[in-house]
């Protein structure tokens, strides 16, 4: 007894999708073509450039030492009169500094 047609017609649709998944697989696998390239921009950054030696800049000058409880009145204007030479000392060092680099091209 023959097969009906419809089992003929399964059988060969399982042949059929074995033969193209088997045909699927047998290939190499596709490389992706994967293409580089490098692009250079100039940037330009300004770059500070010292134009003193670290050595003569001058240190900040520290406060003149007192005891703020029991200092009096006169003490106490004493120290703050020191304190505020000491600093414009300082002050006057410093704008000599900026002064000596505006003038020797390292301040543009």
């Amino acid at each position: 007894m023959r097969p009906p047609l419809l089992v003929l017609w399964a059988e060969v649709a399982l042949v059929l999708a074995a033969a193209v998944l088997l045909t699927g697989c047998a290939g190499a696998p596709v490389e992706p073509i994967v293409q580089t390239r490098t692009v250079t921009t100039e940037v330009k950054v300004p770059v500070p450039v010292a134009c003193v030696d670290r050595a003569d800049v001058p240190k900040l000058p520290g406060a003149t030492p007192i005891d703020i409880a029991s200092a009096k009145t006169d003490q106490k204007a004493a120290a703050t009169a020191a304190d505020a030479e000491q600093f414009e000392r300082y002050a006057k060092q410093a704008a000599a500094l900026i002064e000596q680099c505006v003038k020797s091209g390292g301040g543009k």
